[in-house]
């Protein structure tokens, strides 16, 4: 009944008034054909009375349909906002997973390579959970893992040295 910001939507409220309105005609109608004297004024009565009616439950059924399809869109925005808010994630798993299968391939091209992806993605999925996951670099992802696989980890990239702090040379001034 009520838009996205919770404000109820022009249409629901036209619809409401509607099956009010039916639904009030509906029991005028119903009466006068019930307390009818005339056969075929009750039959028009009758006719009628089935004309509202479902005029009533059409109003009622388009309600229904609004909102499960408000409901639907909804859904439909916040699944794709997870996507997107997990997608660096899947990349981060993309790059750290071929990594570690090419040390596999590497050190143990005999290794069954499907039980090792299973034990890989059980790895990666456990510490996809980790808030730091995307901040912890890939070598150090790709380390843990292959020590964790009985693999060699490999050499981890030294520090670079800090450059030796120089002095500007001075400039003489030409007055």
């Amino acid at each position: 009944m009520s838009g996205p910001d919770g404000t109820i939507e022009r249409s629901d409220l036209i619809l409401d008034e509607l099956a009010t309105l039916g639904l009030t005609l509906a029991r005028d109608l119903h009466a006068r054909a019930a307390e009818a004297k005339d056969p075929d004024q009750a039959a028009r009565l009758a006719m009628a009375f089935h004309h509202v009616s479902r005029s009533v439950r059409q109003s009622l059924a388009l309600q229904a349909r609004l909102q499960r399809d408000r409901a639907r869109e909804a859904r439909s925005a916040e699944d794709q906002a997870e996507r997107r808010a997990a997608a660096p994630v899947q990349a981060r798993k993309a790059q750290v997973r071929a990594a570690v299968q090419r040390r596999v391939w590497t050190e143990r091209p005999d290794w069954n390579l499907f039980s090792t992806r299973q034990k890989l993605d059980l790895i990666l999925d456990a510490e996809a959970e980790d808030d730091g996951f995307l901040q912890i670099p890939l070598e150090a992802h790709v380390a843990r893992i292959a020590k964790a696989l009985g693999l060699k980890p490999p050499p981890l990239a030294e520090p670079a040295a800090e450059p030796a702090e120089t002095t500007p040379a001075l400039r003489r001034s030409s007055a």
